[in-house]
């Protein structure tokens, strides 16, 4: 074997090795992009199930008012309530839609995931002190005014069965954004 035969053979095997290295990597993004496709349709699936729910309060709040007996600004402000968290959970599911690795790079899909995390903060915060300046007015008015035991134990029930569905399901979020931030991190 002459010298130019070696080098011809080393130069066709570096140039394979670099072939399977690009493979490699082509094959690792697209494993990466499947984890994040999962994960991401299951955080939007949540928030479309959020957005539903949220589209329900505005009608239900005549009932705050005509059955329950709750102030005027009560029923206003459940209306108002659900239609921001509405639109907080409507923006989370477009951008989320967005995040797709065969149109942009993984800088910018880790980007665009980044404000998906800070609106889904904000969400939560609005969510917390306004549901929660809600359900105090509310828990006012049913245990303190209001001598209906069953509308008391109602009240109570729904707020224990509420609080679990609502931690599982801010974990189950938190821990979905968490794998998508993750697979994107480990992508660039």
């Amino acid at each position: 074997m002459d010298i130019d035969e070696l080098k011809n053979k080393w130069q066709d095997i570096d140039c394979r090795t670099e072939k399977l290295e690009e493979e490699n990597l082509r094959l690792s993004r697209e494993i990466a992009a499947g984890k994040i496709t999962g994960s991401k349709e299951k955080l939007t699936k949540s928030f479309k199930g959020s957005l539903a729910a949220c589209f329900f309060l505005p009608i239900l709040a005549p009932f705050t008012y005509k059955v329950m007996e709750m102030p005027l600004w009560f029923s206003w402000a459940y209306a108002i309530f659900g239609i921001i968290m509405g639109i907080f959970s409507l923006v989370i599911c477009f951008r989320l839609r967005k995040i797709d690795l065969s149109i942009m790079s993984v800088l910018t899909a880790f980007e665009e995931s980044l404000k998906i995390k800070q609106t889904i903060f904000y969400a939560r915060l609005t969510g917390i002190v306004t549901g929660g300046i809600l359900l105090t007015e509310l828990a006012a008015v049913i245990l303190f005014k209001n001598n209906d035991l069953y509308m008391q134990m109602g009240f109570v029930g729904g707020l224990v069965v509420g609080l679990g569905i609502g931690i599982y399901k801010i974990k189950r979020q938190h821990s979905l954004m968490r794998q998508i931030i993750d697979e994107l991190q480990q992508c660039k």
